[in-house]
């Protein structure tokens, strides 16, 4: 039932977006993906994702480490370019700050100062993984088109999907110090800002722009290398769920290795549909 209502939410969030526009199309392109990533999700919560820290704190990790490399990029174009120009049209987005919170909070040993600062850092390279790595060297070589594709990818899912959904078990799990990437996609303000990260991917590429007698071939070539990067980034995120390597502290008295074979077996079910 929770799969399908969240399926139902995400065909709402993608009729809101301009027929014809980039936004249906970047959602087009990755829900073979998206549905590989929900069943991805759904097993690592029954594994017992949320019932420990270390579970937790290493998937947080690889976004972590892969939203950096993003955001490091556009803040370096210096508002030039489409891709940097749609993210300065969100307003108060950018989940790296967040991200470095909740990570300081879930690894963090409490101590002070500089201590605390090189401590939770050192463990993040630890569990950055060889798929996270890979992620970030195919950011920093991204051209405009597959920076914006990235940004839908890695700021979508907190803009406009489950993100502001699964706070509260975060907080109740791990407490509301684990919770800070999700402050900006939360409040009475959440409409207002998924509108606004609607309307930033459909004014990229301004359907009202293409020629009267149909897309010139400078707007298709752009939409369309756009929709392949998003759905390669996709699978991405997807390899990024399967490459985490711990396993709750209970698993141990289960079998060894056991905690996320299920999403692995769901995963490739689904790519071979």
């Amino acid at each position: 039932m929770e799969g399908n209502e969240e399926e139902r939410n995400t065909n709402r969030a993608r009729d809101q977006g301009r027929p014809n526009g980039l936004f249906q199309g970047c959602m087009d392109a990755i829900k073979t993906g998206h549905r590989v990533g929900q069943t991805l999700r759904t097993a690592m919560l029954t594994a017992g994702l949320l019932t420990d820290r270390r579970c937790y704190a290493e998937l947080l990790a690889q976004f972590y480490v892969c939203t950096v490399a993003l955001e490091d990029r556009l803040a370096g174009l210096k508002g030039t370019g489409s891709a940097a120009k749609l993210a300065a049209s969100i307003p108060g987005v950018g989940f790296k700050a967040g991200y470095e919170a909740d990570l300081r909070h879930l690894l963090g040993d409490r101590a002070i100062g500089t201590e605390l600062e090189e401590n939770w850092r050192t463990k993040v390279a630890s569990l950055t993984t060889g798929t996270a790595a890979r992620y970030i060297s195919r950011i920093e070589i991204a051209d405009d088109e597959e920076l914006i594709a990235a940004v839908f990818i890695l700021w979508g899912p907190l803009m406009i999907g489950g993100g502001a959904a699964i706070r509260p078990r975060v907080q109740k799990a791990f407490g509301e110090g684990a919770t800070n990437v999700f402050d900006s996609v939360i409040g009475p303000g959440r409409s207002e800002l998924r509108r606004a990260f609607i309307n930033a991917f459909d004014s990229v590429l301004d359907v009202g722009n293409a020629s009267a007698t149909g897309f010139d071939s400078v707007y298709t070539a752009r939409y369309t290398r756009i929709l392949a990067a998003t759905a390669e980034f996709m699978t991405l995120n997807n390899e990024l769920m399967l490459s985490v390597k711990q396993s709750p502290w209970w698993s141990r008295y289960i079998s060894a290795g056991c905690a996320f074979a299920v999403a692995v077996i769901g995963y490739v079910g689904l790519q071979h549909n």
